[in-house]
């Protein structure tokens, strides 16, 4: 925040990053930048801090610890690390023992879903087992009434296997075979 934004009434906000990279760091900087620019808001400025994710969730967690709370962020948007299939996980975790929202930007894992363990995680992409409305929706265009279902193994398959399960019986279709790998 450059002094001349300042003034003694105003409130400073400072929104938190856990990001990819440190590219997405300075677009998130520059974001932020640009929102105090063009904001009507009088008496309001953001402020922003952000550290990249680590791939080791115990690592994330430290950093913020150290390197987002002491700044006293108000929420933090969070994104996937780069070199692993890790999700923020962590980041719920930890901002939420601070009771700080997260915003999740490419989180579609269900467990993200559970209000009772991930009570400030809001996402921007919807649940993977959403999908299976869209598939649903595809069966009937098709008039379709029997399928083979095949899924993944972890918890966001079996998610999307039972709602697409309720759905399929609820609209007649047969799930004839599933498999999961």
């Amino acid at each position: 925040m450059a002094s001349s934004d300042y003034t003694p009434n105003t409130e400073v906000f400072t929104i938190g990053g856990v990001l990819s990279s440190r590219e997405y760091q300075q677009i998130f900087e520059e974001t932020v930048e640009h929102i105090n620019q063009k904001s009507s808001i009088h008496g309001v400025t953001f402020n922003s801090t952000s550290i990249v994710m680590n791939a080791n969730p115990i690592r994330s967690a430290l950093s913020i610890c150290e390197d987002l709370i002491p700044n006293r962020v108000y929420v933090v948007v969070a994104s996937h690390p780069f070199e692993s299939e890790q999700s923020p996980i962590s980041v719920s975790y930890t901002c939420g023992f601070y009771n700080i929202p997260v915003i999740g930007i490419s989180s579609r894992e269900s467990v993200y879903s559970d209000n009772n363990v991930h009570k400030s995680f809001i996402r921007t992409v919807p649940p993977y087992f959403h999908q299976a409305e869209v598939w649903i929706k595809l069966l009937q265009s098709f008039k379709w009434t029997q399928v083979m279902f095949i899924h993944s193994k972890d918890e966001d398959g079996q998610a999307i296997l039972g709602y697409f399960q309720t759905l399929a019986k609820a609209e007649g279709i047969a799930v004839s075979f599933s498999f999961s790998f």
